[in-house]
């Protein structure tokens, strides 16, 4: 069989930092209403306090692709700094939620509460285990990146949410590390 030319690779695009912004909320901090955008870490999951924490990032700018372009992959990486939990948890399951409204970096517990920065559809899930802590943790985002790029979901950014009830947090650099 021959061979078909030209070959077109395309090459990989990637989103600016400085076009990137993530936080996360704290249930425990609800009275207080603050949020936690600056100190380099966003943390997610059950705290043993019963609280719980929800990270948010968004990029306010998509990349320029062409209208004949066709994604075949769209990932998000956050670098697991540690992963705290009991002595009975062996994993965490997180998810990667479409946030379904606008909020930015002051959004707080109280606000979420209330409707502000709801959390939609789920697009994606990862299991972390202790052998994680050190690594790249990827989140496949290739539907939703599809739906923001034709406009079928505003892009409000995504929410990383545990999804088991079970005692333990993840920390994960966020832009400002």
């Amino acid at each position: 069989a021959g061979r078909a030319f030209p070959v077109t690779v395309d090459p990989a695009i990637y989103a600016a930092k400085a076009n990137i912004s993530d936080t996360y909320i704290n249930s425990n901090s609800a009275s207080s209403s603050s949020s936690f955008e600056s100190g380099g870490t966003m943390t997610v999951g059950q705290l043993y306090t019963g609280g719980e924490c929800i990270a948010y990032w968004k990029t306010s700018t998509l990349p320029t692709i062409p209208n004949n372009a066709y994604i075949t992959s769209a990932e998000l990486s956050f670098y697991l700094s540690s992963l705290n939990k009991g002595a009975d948890i062996l994993s965490k399951t997180l998810g990667a939620y479409a946030v379904t409204s606008d909020r930015d970096l002051s959004h707080t517990w109280v606000e979420f509460a209330n409707g502000s920065g709801d959390i939609g559809d789920l697009y994606y899930f990862t299991k972390l285990t202790s052998d994680s802590v050190g690594e790249h943790i990827t989140f496949d985002l290739t539907e939703l990146t599809n739906k923001w790029l034709s406009g079928d979901v505003v892009n409000y950014g995504i929410a990383i949410r545990q999804m088991d009830s079970d005692y333990g947090t993840a920390n994960f650099h966020s832009s400002e590390a």
